[in-house]
């Protein structure tokens, strides 16, 4: 996830008319393999994730019990930098060329302000974008960049930041636990796939003053 953000971050800056530098609003969707408010899940909206005696087998929240495919050991979780220094990533997730090394230790952040289309439902009655034997839970998401607020925006402390506003319309609904029946694992003859599809309508706009 840090070389995504790194990469999303590198595409989304630009200079304006001004030449002055800002972000472009981005959209980021996909399968993250964690579940909502795990770990990883947290970076991924508050842009910050201390990593300190965190054990990666757990980074993603889904507690599997078979973790044979995770080569990964929590010692490994405690380096300094977090990603090899080959890759050229600092734990900033910014690349070298463009970095200055600003996380505190043990510390991975990220420069994009994310928020998720969908809520994730309640503790009662959880969505869930897949539905198989070993896991009924949301592993996929659309991020996208959050409107900025209007005061701030109009001050110049938003419009230096990023570009355009970014407007959520309207999201296709995810089904919830309530919704299911034990014949309803995924796939089956109305849904191809294990996972359920994410929709999301959305506008660029400038807010209004």
């Amino acid at each position: 996830m840090m070389v995504l953000m790194a990469e999303v971050a590198r595409f989304a800056s630009l200079n304006d008319a001004n030449g002055k530098h800002c972000m472009c609003p981005v959209i980021i969707a996909g399968d993250f393999n964690c579940t909502p408010h795990s770990p990883l899940y947290n970076f991924a909206v508050q842009g910050k994730l201390n990593y300190a005696n965190l054990s990666a087998k757990t980074l993603d929240g889904e507690h599997k019990a078979d973790r044979s495919m995770y080569p990964m050991v929590e010692s490994e979780v405690n380096k300094d930098q977090f990603l090899p220094e080959q890759i050229g990533i600092k734990n900033n997730c910014l690349f070298h060329v463009s970095a200055r090394q600003c996380a505190p230790p043990h510390t991975v952040t990220h420069s994009l302000r994310l928020a998720s289309v969908y809520t994730h439902g309640t503790a009662h009655n959880k969505e869930f974008s897949t539905h198989h034997l070993a896991t009924t839970a949301t592993v996929d998401y659309i991020f996208y960049t959050p409107p900025m607020p209007s005061s701030l925006w109009w001050s110049g402390i938003g419009r230096s930041s990023y570009s355009r506003n970014l407007r959520l319309l309207a999201r296709r609904r995810l089904p919830t636990m309530s919704d299911l029946r034990p014949d309803d694992l995924l796939p089956n003859s109305t849904n191809s796939s294990d996972h359920v599809a994410l929709q999301a309508y959305f506008q660029f706009a400038e807010p209004a003053r």
